[in-house]
């Protein structure tokens, strides 16, 4: 701030003075009292102008040692945070490297393991798909089976009604010759009858009153089967099972007809017959003995895994049984 000389200012209080030329003493003292009281007021404007400079200097250099002592914290820090970063960094890239070894070393054992799996899973792909040929396989010696036992049975029909028309005419030939026959008496007449058409003692019988009519041809396809005259017992059981499909006997003669074929070696059709009982008579006693026996008809014809099958079949469904005990050890014999 710049300073009023003292004279400039005595000019200026004189100059009202000077101009009228007139003064008195008084107003002479009067001037210079007005001078030195600006002057005061100048000088204590000054010192307290210099104060306040002073002051605010003190303040800002405050100030500026206060930043400074700030920047110089913050710029440890930022050191700080610099060294901690790069150590971070560093054990960043160790944690990258030991994870990479770790999924290397994972996906090795994955790999490890996991081909065997695909292999066993292959090759139960194979054995099923193998299975599932055999199935159909069966099924299709099944139905070829079914069919044959259908043009069996049309067979029969037709040989039986042919024997019957044969028997009819042999008859009419009989009753010609004994009308052209000379008289006799009664006692002597006979009717002729060849030999081939004479039915058997035991047809003969079974036209005497019992007790039980339908049980007549299961007892007699019975006795002909423990006899081993499986063919025989074959047309017993068929005829049985025909006109009494429900009757008393019928597990056991669908058992036994299957069984008959079986003891034949039409190991085919006793598989359809045993599968017969299984399905019409699954709470019967004879159903786990017709599981067993089918397996063992596949057994010869040489379809072992389908056997593995129905055995283990016996064995789960019917393991309180004798015959369970018999395809476990079946079972045993074929791995």
């Amino acid at each position: 701030m710049k300073i009023i000389p003292r004279h400039f200012l005595l000019i200026l209080c004189l100059t009202p003075f000077l101009v009228q030329c007139v003064a008195t003493k008084e107003d002479v003292r009067n001037t210079y009292l007005q001078v030195d009281t600006v002057d005061r007021e100048v000088k204590e404007l000054k010192d307290m102008t210099v104060r306040q400079m002073q002051e605010r200097q003190a303040m800002v250099g405050d100030r500026l040692d206060q930043i400074e002592a700030e920047i110089l914290n913050m710029k440890g820090k930022l050191e700080e945070n610099t060294h901690f970063t790069r150590l971070l960094r560093e054990e960043n890239k160790e944690l990258q490297a030991a994870l990479n070894a770790k999924i290397i070393e994972v996906e090795k054992t994955f790999a490890n393991k996991i081909m065997p799996v695909e292999e066993r899973l292959s090759q139960a792909e194979n054995r099923i798909t193998e299975a599932e040929n055999k199935i159909t396989l069966g099924e299709t010696r099944m139905t070829q089976a079914e069919k044959g036992i259908e043009e069996i049975k049309q067979a029969r029909a037709t040989e039986a009604a042919e024997r019957a028309m044969e028997a009819a005419r042999a008859a009419e030939r009989a009753r010609k010759a004994e009308s052209h026959a000379p008289s006799s008496s009664t006692e002597d007449k006979q009717t002729i009858v060849p030999e081939k058409f004479k039915r058997p003692a035991s047809e003969a019988e079974a036209e005497a009153p019992v007790k039980d009519k339908t049980e007549i041809l299961y007892e007699e396809g019975l006795a002909l089967y423990q006899a081993g005259n499986f063919r025989d017992a074959i047309g017993k059981f068929t005829s049985y099972l025909e006109k009494y499909p429900k009757g008393s006997s019928a597990p056991n003669a669908r058992y036994r007809l299957a069984d008959s074929l079986f003891s034949r070696g039409e190991y085919e059709i006793s598989i359809l017959e045993f599968q017969k009982v299984v399905v019409d008579f699954p709470q019967h006693n004879k159903a786990p003995a017709a599981l067993l026996k089918q397996g063992m008809a596949f057994e010869k014809l040489q379809d072992n895994d389908t056997a593995k099958l129905i055995y283990k079949k016996v064995v789960t469904d019917y393991s309180d049984t004798d015959q369970a005990k018999t395809a476990d050890s079946r079972l045993k014999a074929l791995k």
